[in-house]
């Protein structure tokens, strides 16, 4: 007798997503691991998102993604509409390097999940796993947020940056990088870092101090005057030495300074000193 094989069945048969987004090549991947997986999904643009979010509050089977395209204005805002229109809905947001007041804003709106994007098809699926489970329970309350601090490093040495980047990163941080002083302040007026790493000669001798006048007191970036500066330079004397007599010591000399070649425990032990990250005890990083 010929055996018959059984096909699995979807692994969310009878579900549905609604997505907000703008349909860009990843989605491509991503819907298609939706339909595999038996999810009835629907994109929407935000012309019709809050005629879609009050859909949502006729079902008892829906979770909303929204994707944030880099926008935070507009991704703020299809958040809000499923809150007031779905409250019970779970909302998972698509967002990149989020900065910890984004993160912090999205926990308060009651967001289920913050996935950085890019988002695999596995991790999504992971992801929705737990929304499905929550709306069974009756239940749509916050699951784990993704709350990585954005490192911002300016600094005209390729090898520097690339060294660095790899090192926070694999410390679980977010980084981005500029190459001199006027991309770094374009960085920062398009997306304020949580802690900003800063080289002091780049373009010219005085980048670095321009940069932290700009971000400490100048008007272009007075939404950053809250963003710590950790100076990172070959220079041996911080600023507060070198300039020590003049007026305007105060206006370069940044929150943290350490010398080049980098001491990394004194580094790492600085930025999460800056980000006021918690550092654990040494028996505790030792532990397996």
């Amino acid at each position: 007798m010929a055996s018959t094989v059984r096909t699995p069945e979807p692994l969310f048969l009878g579900t549905r997503a609604l997505i907000v987004a703008d349909f860009r090549k990843e989605w491509i991947a991503l819907s298609s691991a939706l339909q595999q997986d038996g999810i009835d999904f629907e994109m929407v643009g935000t012309e019709a998102l809050n005629t879609a979010a009050a859909s949502c509050a006729e079902r008892d089977d829906t979770v909303a993604i929204v994707d944030f395209w880099g926008d935070a204005t507009r991704g703020m805002a299809a958040v809000a509409a499923f809150r007031r229109a779905a409250e019970r809905v779970p909302v998972i947001v698509i967002v990149q390097s989020p900065p910890l007041d984004l993160v912090r804003r999205l926990h308060q709106s009651g967001v289920f999940f913050v996935a950085l994007d890019p988002v695999s098809p596995d991790e999504l699926r992971t992801v929705l796993r737990d929304a499905y489970d929550s709306v069974r329970r009756g239940s749509a309350q916050p699951a784990q947020l993704v709350a990585r601090p954005n490192i911002l490093i300016i600094d005209d040495d390729a090898d520097f940056r690339a060294s660095t980047q790899a090192l926070l990163e694999s410390e679980g941080f977010a980084v981005t990088c500029a190459r001199d002083g006027r991309e770094g302040v374009a960085a920062i007026k398009r997306t304020p870092p949580d802690l900003i790493v800063l080289d002091v000669m780049m373009e010219h001798d005085w980048a670095g101090y321009e940069v932290n006048w700009a971000v400490k007191y100048g008007d272009e970036l007075s939404g950053s005057r809250s963003v710590p500066i950790l100076m990172v330079s070959s220079v041996p004397l911080d600023p507060a030495t070198r300039f020590g007599l003049a007026t305007e010591a105060p206006m370069v000399t940044p929150d943290s300074y350490l010398t080049k070649p980098l001491d990394v425990p004194r580094f790492l032990e600085t930025v999460r000193g800056l980000l006021r990250i918690p550092t654990q005890p040494a028996e505790a990083r030792a532990a397996p």
